[in-house]
């Protein structure tokens, strides 16, 4: 192939790349088709396949150029920063939310929504888990270079540190995606856990946790056909809910899912419904006063086995697919910003009252703090999605962000 040639190809396919990702950020990974792609290149519906085996390669090219262009802006942020690696471990947290507020926002939007169809793509998921663990790599030797410099403490595992505060900037990005977060103050919250150093301890000793209580059986046909789809949702996402799947899981006639729900947009609102529903009876052990208030802060933030995470999965898929579907539906954000602004005040109250029992030091028992550990622990559940956290590195993060945060006195 000549020169010429070679350039005019390369500029193709980047045009299709640049196509591909704006009809991801318009209508996510499954919204890629040829006829959109098409109309976004203005290009004939052929063209793509020419340079692309197929539309899913397509989107993979997408996702390998993102972490590319990631990754180079964190190498960049490092390399302009001081020698001091406590500067430097700043500069990378803060870099991925530096920038004009609409790019930062795309940005993290391309990035979260790649994790969310990661989970059900294992082609997609190598990739993508492959260039959180270049950030997790990264972020573990800045944390060595600092302990070396006697700037962190020697005995905080460098591994954990970097995977809580990986964890810690995802969930700030999803939670700038519902608006709870603007760029600047996620990079303050970011800024501040470096300089909260002296309380970094990341233990993984397993805190008590009260027993989780039995799922209520389903009541009604309405609630058995939403049960089912969110065991759907759970295995092939939103993208696979169709009223015959629904049937056929639930066991009833095919007119039956649409009676009740009439749209698919209806249903799968409905299931986050249902979902919360059940999430908010799983926390009545953590409502309770009689229980100790460590043991409910660890049951919220489900850190303690094995089980209970897996049974939770599909409540953590859904999550990430609502998160998906806000995007076009602003009553849908709300919805999902409101859960996660309940969540954020229970923690605060539930701080408060650990500072009252004298469990953790007044000065800990802050919004700020509360609203790290959710970000954490948001980010630490997309991270186990993936495949990047096992069940065990799972709850020794959130272990360590629950003594760090808190500044339990251990």
């Amino acid at each position: 192939m000549k020169p010429d040639e070679r350039e005019s190809t390369s500029s193709r396919r980047s045009a299709i790349v640049d196509a591909a990702e704006a009809v991801i950020l318009r209508d996510g990974i499954d919204g890629v088709r040829a006829q959109r792609l098409a109309d976004e290149a203005g290009i004939s519906i052929a063209t793509p396949y020419y340079y692309f085996e197929s539309l899913d390669a397509a989107v993979e090219a997408v996702q390998a150029r993102a972490s590319e262009r990631l990754a180079t802006a964190r190498a960049a942020a490092v390399q302009a920063a001081d020698d001091d690696p406590l500067d430097q471990l700043r500069a990378l947290l803060t870099s991925d939310f530096a920038g004009p507020t609409a790019r930062v926002r795309s940005a993290w939007l391309l990035r979260l929504e790649f994790q969310r169809r990661a989970i059900f793509d294992a082609p997609l998921r190598e990739g993508v888990r492959a260039g959180e663990q270049a950030a997790l790599e990264l972020l573990t030797e800045l944390v060595a270079a600092g302990q070396s410099a006697a700037a962190i403490p020697a005995d905080v595992p460098a591994a954990r540190l970097a995977a809580r505060l990986l964890a810690l900037s995802c969930g700030l990005g999803a939670l700038l995606l519902v608006g709870m977060v603007t760029p600047q103050r996620a990079a303050a919250l970011l800024d501040d856990a470096v300089d909260d150093r002296d309380h970094w301890r990341s233990s993984s000793s397993p805190h008590a946790s009260p027993e989780a209580p039995a799922d209520a059986p389903a009541a009604d046909r309405a609630t058995a056909i939403l049960d089912e789809t969110i065991a759907l949702i759970a295995e092939a996402g939103v993208a696979g809910v169709h009223y015959r799947a629904v049937a056929e899981r639930a066991g009833t006639s095919l007119s039956l899912p649409r009676y009740y729900f009439p749209t698919i947009r209806e249903l799968i609102r409905a299931a986050f419904a249902r979902d919360l529903e059940v999430a908010q009876s799983r926390m009545a052990p953590a409502a309770a006063p009689e229980i100790d208030a460590l043991a409910r802060l660890a049951y919220t933030y489900m850190p303690v086995e094995a089980e209970q995470l897996a049974a939770r999965r599909p409540t953590l898929v859904l999550w990430f697919e609502f998160l998906r579907l806000g995007e076009g539906e602003p009553e849908a954000r709300a919805v999902g910003r409101a859960r996660l602004q309940g969540w954020l005040d229970y923690s605060t109250a539930l701080g408060r009252e650990l500072a009252a029992a004298g469990i953790v030091p007044a000065d800990r028992a802050t919004r700020e703090r509360a609203e790290r550990l959710v970000a954490v622990n948001t980010g630490a559940c997309g991270l186990w999605l993936i495949g990047l956290l096992t069940d065990a590195e799972f709850a020794a993060v959130m272990n360590g962000a629950i003594d760090d945060e808190t500044g339990r006195l251990v």
